[in-house]
């Protein structure tokens, strides 16, 4: 005699022999049920998806059922706005989608465009019931409903039965509508049953889909994360694709996994209904025999499994397998019989997802980047595995680094370690040049560490339990900012170390007389990628001869990429002079990574006279070279004030001829910008090959 019943997981079964079967897993695919209209309550349907910048006929949408319909089952949409009476707007379009002969499980996801035509592979038929349904690119809604008289709808403002789902890409819900972009929220209906998707810069999210973050678990969990806007991805301007995505929806899952405990749940389950739940290390081919009185949690089912679970169940029941092996793939079946009967059993139920492997599991999305304004400063961010800590998982995470190329510890060596995050010491080394960036204990999902700039790092992010660690999540590689320091004189690059003063970099100062003072600018620059902090106090400083000073400072201490500040050398020979060169160090404390100090030589020779000129004696007209100041462009020459032609040769020398009109022994003076000065004297003759010298 074959045997239907009614399966407390919600299957109709009709077997002679019962036997494991996967269930509960669909997309798009529709079963043999008897005909009807199934009535849904709110949250049962859900927009996925939907791209309003095509226009009618291009525009499109996707829902999914989250409880299984009837074949003949109707479920209308509209892009309308709700008004303050619960009632639909009259203006706007008014689809309608049917199920199916043989209806459609949960997790059917049905896409079509706004002209009532289905997209492939989707199920159903399609029918334009009312207007035109086009969405509006200034936001614009999506009201789900059942109705029981569809002739009523094309009246004025038609108040639909039954609200199931609303979306809105408006940010928010308005208390009416006031026009075809804005909609109040049917009143049955809350945040746990619609979604409102937010402005992004203040624009519209005309293009928007779900990101198929949750597509597995009960109805209620896959609903909790499509009304959550911060699972969808959209723009303004361009269409997106519907979501792809397989959604799973079951009853009977694994929940919580570890190294060495598997966590299973069952709900929506009627009340006291009697349970076997079986675990293996292959898929379970055995089915119950008997009445069940024979199975007891941790004792051998039939030939193969182990029994994890006997008892009378209801909703949201947890159950833990203990004492399990780490790396082990188990599979699990769940088990009912008809009360009356009890040697009947259903088909076995497997567990969504069928199997699990018993490690530690990993943290997800780990991500890593510099904090702002810091050269080396990593934050790192990451989401833990949804666990609960409190009463069964002991667990934390470390982040471990390595420099130049990927992290090499594993499950594998992370156990052979020993240690909780407790035992971990933040920069420890563990081997290969693997090393502890950060360690979190108490359940945060950011951390930060300060690594050495110029460098590139690859980093893994392992969950632990106890002593035992997960396989690991790469990623980065993160490059710190590196900082360069240059200090450039007259726009030539002064090298770190310089110790051979040049006049072209005015690191030389040349000739400066015991009555004057030359001061020379420097520019400190940061050519590289992070920021310098000139660390010294003062910021510059000199030693050696004291006749060298720095008399002005940098008024930056911190450089970021490209800045540049300048500061101020003077060399001032006061006092007796002996004609001799003087020198002094200059120095500056930074972070550079390799030229702390930065440093280079000055030097400088004091000269009591003025300059060396020669000839020292000639008729007018002849050519002087005059050697030893800081000559520039505006320097002039006289000879007894008279002004001669002068020639600028270098900083150090130029060239005058003697005027006329003067003769015998006369004073040479040149004055420039920079340093203005008396010189030695020069004898004029009448006639050439005839001077006293």
């Amino acid at each position: 005699m074959q045997h239907c019943l009614q399966s407390p997981f919600g299957k109709t079964l009709c077997s002679w022999v019962r036997v494991v079967a996967i269930s509960l897993i669909t997309f798009i695919y529709c079963v043999n049920s008897a005909s009807g209209q199934t009535t849904l309550a709110p949250g049962d349907v859900a927009i996925v998806g939907f791209n309003s910048t095509g226009g009618p006929g291009t525009d499109n949408f996707g829902f999914i059922l989250l409880t299984d319909v009837e074949a003949g089952t109707v479920i209308y949409f509209s892009d309308s706005g709700v008004l303050a009476n619960n009632c639909l707007r009259n203006t706007e379009g008014i689809l309608k989608w049917t199920a199916p002969v043989g209806g459609c499980t949960a997790g059917t996801m049905v896409q079509l465009y706004t002209n009532a035509v289905i997209i492939p592979p989707s199920v159903g038929t399609v029918a334009i019931v009312k207007n035109t349904f086009d969405f509006n690119m200034s936001g614009d809604q999506i009201i789900v409903f059942q109705h029981n008289t569809e002739a009523e709808l094309t009246g004025s403002e038609p108040c639909p039965d039954n609200y199931v789902f609303a979306l809105t890409n408006n940010e928010e819900w308005q208390s009416t509508s006031t026009d075809s972009h804005t909609s109040a929220l049917p009143s049955n209906l809350d945040a746990t049953t619609s979604v409102a998707i937010p402005l992004t810069s203040g624009d519209y999210n005309n293009n928007s889909s779900f990101d198929c973050t949750v597509t597995s678990g009960s109805a209620a969990d896959i609903l909790a994360a499509l009304v959550d806007p911060n699972n969808w991805v959209g723009n303004e301007t361009d269409v997106v694709p519907l979501p792809d995505c397989v959604f799973t929806i079951g009853n009977f899952m694994v929940k919580y996994i570890t190294y060495n405990q598997i966590q299973l749940v069952w709900n929506e389950l009627d009340a006291d209904i009697e349970l076997v739940v079986v675990y293996h290390t292959a898929p379970i081919t055995d089915t119950p025999t008997g009445d069940g009185s024979s199975y007891t949690a941790g004792n051998p089912f039939e030939t193969t499994g182990i029994v994890a679970f006997k008892g009378t169940v209801s909703n949201d029941t947890f159950s833990v397998i203990t004492g399990l092996t780490e790396g082990q793939e188990y599979f699990f079946a769940a088990f009912t019989h008809n009360e009356s009967t009890p040697t009947i059993w259903f088909d076995g139920v497997v567990s969504i997802p069928e199997s699990a492997i018993a490690y530690v599991q990993e943290a997800v999305s780990p991500t890593a980047a510099l904090a702002a304004a810091t050269n080396a400063t990593v934050n790192f961010a990451w989401t833990n595995y949804d666990a609960p800590k409190a009463d069964w998982w002991n667990g934390g995470v470390a982040i471990i680094a390595k420099e130049s190329s990927a992290v090499t510890m594993n499950r594998t060596s992370m156990n052979a370690l020993g240690q909780s995050t407790a035992g971990l010491t933040v920069g420890e080394v563990l081997s290969d040049g693997n090393f502890v960036a950060a360690i979190i204990s108490d359940g945060s999902t950011t951390a930060s560490a300060t690594l050495d700039p110029c460098k590139t790092y690859h980093f893994s992010v392992f969950h632990n339990d106890d002593t035992r660690w997960s396989d690991g999540v790469a990623f980065g590689p993160v490059t710190t900012l590196c900082p360069e320091i240059k200090v450039e004189g007259n726009s030539i690059e002064i090298v770190n170390t310089d110790a051979t003063p040049s006049v072209t970099d005015h690191t030389d100062f040349g000739e400066v007389l015991t009555t004057s003072t030359l001061a020379r600018t420097f520019k400190v620059k940061n050519s590289g990628t992070g920021t310098i902090s000139l660390t010294g106090a003062p910021t510059v400083n000199i030693s050696g001869d004291a006749f060298f000073t720095v008399t002005t400072q940098p008024v930056l201490t911190s450089l970021v990429a490209l800045a540049e500040t300048t500061f101020q050398v003077t060399f001032a020979p006061v006092g007796a002079c002996n004609g001799l060169t003087y020198t002094a160090v200059v120095s500056i404390a930074n972070d550079d990574t390799d030229e702390n100090p930065y440093t280079f030589s000055v030097q400088g020779k004091c000269v009591a006279g003025c300059f060396t000129m020669s000839p020292l004696c000639g008729t007018p007209g002849t050519t002087v070279t005059i050697t030893g100041a800081v000559f520039d462009g505006t320097t002039t020459a006289t000879f007894d004030g008279i002004a001669a032609t002068v020639t600028l040769v270098s900083p150090t020398q130029i060239t005058v001829v003697v005027p006329n009109g003067v003769a015998g022994n006369v004073d040479v003076n040149t004055t420039s910008a920079v340093t203005p000065v008396g010189c030695n004297q020069f004898n004029v003759i009448a006639n050439s090959g005839t001077c006293p010298h």
